[in-house]
């Protein structure tokens, strides 16, 4: 299939994995802070592990359910599809067959999503063109993110959807910079495998969804070929001399080709093939394709336009945990518009997930309650995608001039300066988490 010729191959792009001691760096930092959170709890509370939600111990009646062969059910011989994260819930079934306390092997299950999500924040802010040191920062936020440290430990699936959702962004970065092609014309093209990253995604949260419709949106939008897009900026500026636009980036649109069309469908396909039967088992149970807790989470039918009071609340959500990052996100989304067609395009997906998840909850959302979840947990999956939009907008700027800066008649890196203006909200936000988790 024709690329643009302005975008980069997918040797341009590296495998972008870290060296050891960068890895060794990076697992500190995302290990630090729940196994900090865990040992405070364990004196706390004498090794009598606890969960701060009524949501988590339902999850481990599922889940013991399961390891006994007992199918889904909260009450003996009773199946229901009462899980909005099934996938979640089979794991813990899988986790409470092991010798030893399940709310410790739960635990530790969510810490090992939280890690795992903080390398694929580094891999994916590499694909994104940040700079390693750059990529470390985004990864490091989102390390001592609170809410998520806070999800680790919880129970929840949280962190298991975090994971899915960024594994998926990475692979789908990687197939949008160049498709997967056959060595020889005979053979078939491999499928995206990013659809089956999004599609067990969405069986960890049902809003999951949203994210192979959207994948399939961002490798539907292609960028004219440089050289159309150049001829058609000449004409422009030869009519309305004016504008100096030639050979700028932009949403400047291609049909679709054949070829992304087949991509599409195969992903789809995996998709669905992941998700249906999981609904066809939960039609079985409940009669419907959707889990039983979806009635019970509004109070009526979706409004015509937007809740703002939703909205506000999701902002602050984000904001509270982390406020430049937030402020900042917006900006990396017009730096992803800018960027598209051009050198540096990565495509819109991380931009299109992080308006449209609460845009269609706004949109969803009956008027009658505000509904984000215990403590806005519906949203915790956006802060990786605000870190990583936030540090592309500032990716913007000439840090590298910035060598240092006068204060009190001293000069002082500006590099450092950065960094703890980027950090200390984020571990201000994690000291105060630590005493919410423990009380």
């Amino acid at each position: 299939m024709s690329r643009s010729a302005g975008v980069l191959p997918v040797a341009a792009f590296g495998r972008f994995r870290p060296g050891r001691g960068r890895v060794a760096f990076l697992l500190l930092l995302a290990l630090l802070p729940p196994l900090a959170f865990l040992a405070a709890e364990a004196w706390l509370f004498d090794g009598d592990w606890q969960f701060p939600l009524d949501d988590s111990w339902i999850h481990l009646v599922f889940a013991r359910s399961l390891a006994h062969g007992e199918g889904l059910a909260f009450n003996p011989q009773e199946l229901v599809a009462g899980t909005t994260a099934p996938l979640w819930t089979a794991l813990l079934g899988l986790l409470a067959a092991l010798p030893g306390s399940l709310l410790l092997w739960t635990k530790l299950a969510g810490v090992a999503a939280h890690t795992a999500s903080v390398l694929l924040v580094y891999s994916v802010g590499r694909r994104l063109g940040f700079s390693p040191a750059l990529a470390t920062v985004a990864a490091g936020l989102v390390a001592a993110t609170d809410w998520l440290v806070w999800s680790s430990i919880s129970g929840m699936e949280v962190n298991l959807f975090v994971l899915l959702m960024l594994a998926g962004m990475n692979r789908h970065l990687l197939e949008r910079a160049e498709p997967a092609q056959p060595p020889d014309p005979s053979e078939k093209a491999l499928p995206p495998l990013s659809f089956l990253l999004f599609g067990l995604a969405a069986l960890a949260r049902p809003e999951g969804l949203l994210l192979p419709l959207l994948a399939a949106a961002d490798r539907l939008l292609r960028p004219l070929p440089m050289a159309v897009a150049s001829t058609a900026s000449q004409a422009e500026a030869a009519s309305a001399p004016s504008r100096d636009s030639a050979g700028e980036p932009g949403l400047r649109l291609a049909l679709p080709s054949r070829a992304d069309w087949t991509g599409v469908l195969q992903g789809l396909l995996l998709t669905l093939l992941v998700v249906v039967p999981v609904g066809l088992a939960f039609h079985q149970m409940s009669g419907s394709l959707l889990p039983t807790t979806f009635a019970a989470k509004s109070s009526g039918g979706p409004g015509l336009l937007p809740d703002r009071r939703l909205l506000q609340a999701i902002f602050g959500i984000l904001f509270t945990s982390q406020p430049w990052m937030t402020l900042l996100a917006l900006g990396g989304v017009v730096e992803s518009v800018r960027r598209f067609g051009g050198p540096r395009d990565r495509g819109l997906l991380l931009a299109l997930w992080t308006l449209a998840l609460p845009l269609a909850s706004a949109m969803l959302s009956s008027g009658r309650e505000v509904a984000v979840g215990n403590f806005g947990r519906y949203f915790f999956p956006l802060l990786p995608c605000v870190v990583l939009l936030g540090l592309l907008a500032l990716s913007q700027l000439p840090l590298a001039r910035w060598r240092s800066v006068g204060f009190g008649g001293r000069r002082l890196p500006a590099g450092a300066l950065l960094l703890l203006l980027l950090v200390a909200p984020a571990l201000f936000s994690l000291a105060s988490g630590f005493g919410r988790y423990l009380t």
